[in-house]
C-alpha cells in the first residue's frame, strides 16, 4: 500500500524544484517496501548519476512495468537505453511515449534522437520537425532538425535552421557544427578554423564538445594541405573523445576484448559445431547477402550501388542480429552454439526479419542486403542462422582504412570506441581481420571478396560479379547509383552521393610520416590484400 502523504511530499518537493529532498523520500519509501513508479524513476536517475547503469535499468523496467503509461519513466527508460546502445529498444521507449501523449513535444524529440541513432534520417527529421510544430523556437530542435538536413546535404536547410538555432541559444554548439559541415562542403575552410578554434580550446566545456570542434578543424586544414596541422587536430579530438567516453565504456567488455576471446575459442578449437543449418528463404525473400569488412572499407559505395536494383532492398545500417549477438559474448561461445536447437534458431531468425521489417523493407520476392561492416565478428552466427546467405566481404587499403578510421567522427558505440586513436584503431582493424582469417578456415565459409580501388575502377565489371554471387542480373540503373542513392547517415553517406571518385584511395600517402608508428603491423594485411607495401 503507497502511503499517500509520502507521495504527495515527494511531488511537492519536485514541483518546488528540490530534486535532492524528493529523491531521499522516495528512497525511505522504498526502504519501507513501497514499490511506486516515480520513486523507481527517482532511484534510477540516482543510480545513473553514480554510474550504476545496470541497477538503474532494473529500476525503470520495473516502473515500466508498474505504470506503461507514465511518460516520466517512458522517457527515462528510452534516454537510458539510448545512452547505453540499444536504440531498437529506446524507440520503442520513445514510439510508445508518442502514442500515450502524442501533444507532447518532446515525446517527438526523443523519437527523433532514436531515428536519428538508428540512421533514419528521415523519419528523425519528422519527428523533429513535428515538435517544433507543436514547441516553436527550441534551439534544441532546430540544431537537431540543422543536423538532419546536414545529414542529407541540403544545406541550404541546413544552414537556416543553424542560424535560428544560434539566434535563440549563441551557444549551441550543435549548431555551430552544422554551419561547420556546411562551410566545409563549400571549401570555407579558414570560416570553420575560425568559428571552431574557440570551443576546441575552451576547458570549461565538455571534452566531447571540444573533441568535434577539433576534428572540424582537422578537416579544414586538411582541405588546406596543412598536414602536420591537421593529424595534429585529429589526434587532439581523438584524445578528448577518450577523456569524454571512458567512463561509459570503462566497466564493460570492450570490443577488442570481445574479438581477443573469440580469436582464442575459433583460433583454438579443432572443429567448430554450430549445430544444424535450416536451408531456404525464412521470409519470403528471394535472396540473402551480407555485405561486411570493416568500417571505411567500401561498404557505405557498394550498398549504394547494389541497391539501385530494382531486385536489390536493404535498410539503414543496422544491428539486425540483436538479442542473438549475446552468444559470442563471454566464455564458451562455441559451446553455446552446440546447444542451440532449431527452436532457438528460429525464434532469433524471426527477431531478425521483425527488425528489417521495422526498418520499413519489404523483401517479399527481392534480395535483401544487410550491410553492416562489422558484422564481420558475427560470422559464426551468421552462417549458424542464415546458412545460404551470400556474404560478399570488402577490401580496401589497411592504410587507407585505419586513417580515415581514426580521423572521422562516427556514433559512438564500442567498436567505434576503439578508433579514436591511431594505434587503437589499428590494433582493432588487425584483429577484425584475424577473426576473419580464422573464421574462414574454421566454418568453411564461401566468401565474395571484393577491393574498393577495383570498384572505382571498373564499376560495371565488379558489380556484375556481385550481382552474379548474389543471384540477380545487373541493371544499368546501378551506373548511376549517385542520383538514386539515398544518403546514409554515416561518414560516407554524402560521398556516396558524389559518385565516384579515385582521389579516396591513397589518401594515406599525405600522412606516413604521421602513421610510421603503425605501418609495420599493418604491413602484412598490405601484402594479404595484394597492396604495393611502398606505394
Amino acid at each position: 500500500m503507497i502511503d499517500l502523504t509520502m507521495k504527495t511530499s515527494v511531488v511537492a518537493a519536485l514541483r518546488q524544484g528540490d530534486m535532492k529532498r524528493a529523491t531521499e523520500l522516495a528512497l525511505e519509501a522504498l526502504k519501507n517496501g513501497q514499490q511506486d513508479a516515480l520513486y523507481l524513476n527517482l532511484r534510477a536517475q540516482l543510480l545513473e548519476v553514480h554510474g550504476r547503469d545496470r541497477e538503474a535499468m532494473a529500476d525503470l523496467e520495473a516502473a515500466h512495468a508498474l505504470a506503461p503509461r507514465d511518460t516520466g519513466v517512458l522517457e527515462a527508460l528510452g534516454l537510458l537505453r539510448l545512452r547505453l546502445m540499444q536504440v531498437t529498444g529506446a524507440r520503442d521507449a520513445f514510439q510508445r511515449m508518442v502514442e500515450v501523449a502524442p501533444d507532447y513535444a518532446h515525446a517527438h524529440f526523443c523519437l527523433g534522437l532514436a531515428h536519428a541513432a538508428l540512421g533514419d534520417a528521415e523519419r528523425a527529421m519528422a519527428c523533429f520537425k513535428r515538435a517544433d510544430a507543436m514547441e516553436p523556437g527550441r534551439s534544441q530542435t532546430l540544431s537537431r532538425i540543422a543536423s538532419q538536413a546536414a545529414v542529407r546535404g541540403e544545406w541550404d536547410e541546413a544552414r537556416r535552421y543553424a542560424s535560428l538555432a544560434l539566434e535563440r541559444n549563441p551557444r549551441d554548439s550543435d549548431a555551430k557544427f552544422v554551419i561547420a559541415s556546411a562551410d566545409l562542403d563549400e571549401g570555407k575552410t579558414a570560416a570553420v578554423v575560425d568559428q571552431l578554434r574557440p570551443i576546441a580550446a575552451d576547458p570549461a566545456l565538455p571534452p566531447a564538445e571540444r573533441a568535434a570542434a577539433s576534428s572540424y578543424i582537422g578537416d579544414a586544414l586538411d582541405a588546406e594541405g596543412d598536414t602536420d596541422g591537421a593529424f595534429e587536430a585529429y589526434a587532439n579530438a581523438g584524445s578528448l573523445f577518450v577523456e569524454a567516453y571512458t567512463p561509459q565504456f570503462a566497466n564493460r567488455q570492450s570490443a577488442y576484448e570481445l574479438i581477443a576471446n573469440l580469436r582464442t575459442e575459433f583460433g583454438a578449437a579443432a572443429n567448430t559445431p554450430l549445430g544444424a543449418a535450416t536451408a531456404g528463404p525464412t521470409n519470403g525473400e528471394a535472396g540473402h547477402t551480407f555485405l561486411i569488412g570493416f568500417p571505411r572499407s567500401g561498404t557505405t559505395l557498394l550498398e549504394a550501388i547494389l541497391s539501385s536494383n530494382p531486385r536489390v532492398v536493404t535498410t539503414e545500417e543496422r544491428d539486425h542480429l540483436g538479442e542473438a549477438s549475446s552468444l559470442l559474448e563471454g566464455p564458451g561461445v562455441i559451446a553455446k552454439f552446440a546447444r542451440i536447437t532449431e527452436t532457438d534458431a528460429a525464434r532469433f531468425r524471426r527477431a531478425y526479419w521483425e527488425s528489417v521489417a521495422s526498418s520499413g523493407a519489404n523483401v517479399a520476392g527481392r534480395v535483401f542486403l544487410d550491410k553492416l561492416p562489422l558484422n564481420t565478428m558475427k560470422l559464426p552466427l551468421i552462417r549458424r542462422l542464415f546458412p545460404n546467405a551470400k556474404i560478399v566481404f570488402a577490401v580496401r587499403d589497411p592504410r587507407d582504412v585505419v586513417f580515415s578510421c581514426f580521423r572521422r567522427r562516427f556514433g559512438m558505440n564500442p567498436s567505434m570506441f576503439e578508433l579514436l586513436t591511431l594505434e587503437s584503431a589499428a590494433r582493432f582493424y588487425i584483429a577484425v581481420m584475424e577473426l576473419f582469417d580464422i573464421y574462414t578456415q574454421r566454418l568453411a565459409l564461401n566468401v565474395h571478396q571484393v577491393r574498393y580501388e577495383d570498384l572505382v575502377k571498373d564499376l560495371e565489371g565488379e558489380t556484375r560479379r556481385i550481382c552474379a554471387v548474389m543471384g540477380i542480373d545487373w541493371n544499368e540503373e546501378m551506373r548511376n547509383f549517385a542520383v538514386t542513392a539515398r544518403v546514409a547517415a554515416t561518414p560516407s553517406g554524402l560521398q556516396v552521393k558524389k559518385g565516384l571518385y579515385e582521389t579516396g584511395a591513397g589518401q594515406w600517402k599525405n600522412y606516413d610520416r604521421h602513421l610510421a608508428p603503425v605501418l609495420p603491423a599493418l604491413a602484412p594485411w598490405v601484402q594479404r590484400w595484394g597492396y604495393d607495401k611502398t606505394a
